[in-house]
């Protein structure tokens, strides 16, 4: 296992870097374009889902709910599905999803149409500073380890702007708490929001926080956000075939090796 894939396991969250012909290729696309242009959401979310596949081992990798914030954007951080204006940072301690999440049931309809029930999945959120000359400094990002949150800290709401059902977060103690100061366009901030494997870190909080040590004048935050819908087939290449099929199609990204084994059996 990768240290970022065993870091997602173990407390639900890890940083990861990008490759540089995997930054080359995020950074040939304006991302405040692209929700407009089907070709630049492609090669994006092409460089994103291969660093994810790299950095986890996962068996095939899909991106989904590209979401794009500026820190000038103020009281706006969530919108409406189909809604994809800029919006602002996100100051709320929360897990994207619970179990019973109208997200979720269309996660599993997904798998299900792609030849995939069955085969565990993890969603996993993946944040970068797409910022073109500057670190994050305003409104860095926080997030919680899983393992420190009780299950009795967790309460179920109801997002109106969606109809999405998310956790907010009660406060305790026991929580450990850790934030990335400055992070680099080459950085991604990788947080689990759902597995599932039950039996596994399933809800990770994280939030957006106003640093009281921001100067006055620090350059305004831009990132962009996107979910990685991640396979893990543990049973022997049951789902080869259909990983391969869906490599064919020129849909996510595909772990080499299901590639070769699959290429293998057809020679």
């Amino acid at each position: 296992e990768s240290p970022v894939h065993e870091q997602l396991e173990s407390c639900g969250f890890a940083l990861g870097r990008l490759m540089d012909s995997e930054l080359a290729e995020a950074q040939s696309v304006d991302p405040f374009r692209m929700q407009d242009s089907p070709d630049m959401m492609k090669t994006y979310n092409n460089a994103i889902e291969t660093a994810v596949q790299r950095l986890t081992g996962a068996s095939w990798v899909r991106s989904t709910n590209v979401v794009l914030r500026r820190s000038s954007v103020v009281g706006v951080h969530t919108l409406p599905r189909g809604d994809n204006k800029p919006r602002g940072p996100v100051n709320d301690v929360h897990c994207d999803f619970t179990p019973n999440a109208y997200a979720i049931g269309r996660f599993n309809l997904l798998a299900e149409r792609l030849q995939l029930s069955g085969c565990r999945y993890a969603i996993i959120n993946v944040w970068r500073n797409v910022a073109k000359d500057s670190n994050v400094s305003q409104w860095p990002m926080a997030v919680c380890d899983s393992g420190s949150v009780a299950p009795s800290d967790l309460i179920p709401r109801e997002s109106p702007e969606n109809g999405n059902t998310i956790y907010n977060v009660l406060p305790n103690p026991r929580h450990k708490w850790y934030t990335f100061p400055q992070m680099e366009p080459k950085e991604l901030l990788m947080f689990k929001q759902y597995d599932s494997d039950a039996s596994k870190l399933r809800f990770t909080p994280h939030t957006a926080f106003d640093d009281p040590t921001t100067l006055p004048n620090a350059p305004v935050r831009e990132s962009c956000e996107l979910r990685a819908m991640c396979f893990f087939d543990t049973s022997a290449g049951r789902f080869d075939s259909a990983i391969y099929a869906l490599h064919r199609a020129g849909q996510g990204v595909a772990d080499p090796a299901v590639i070769a084994r699959c290429m293998g059996h057809k020679l």
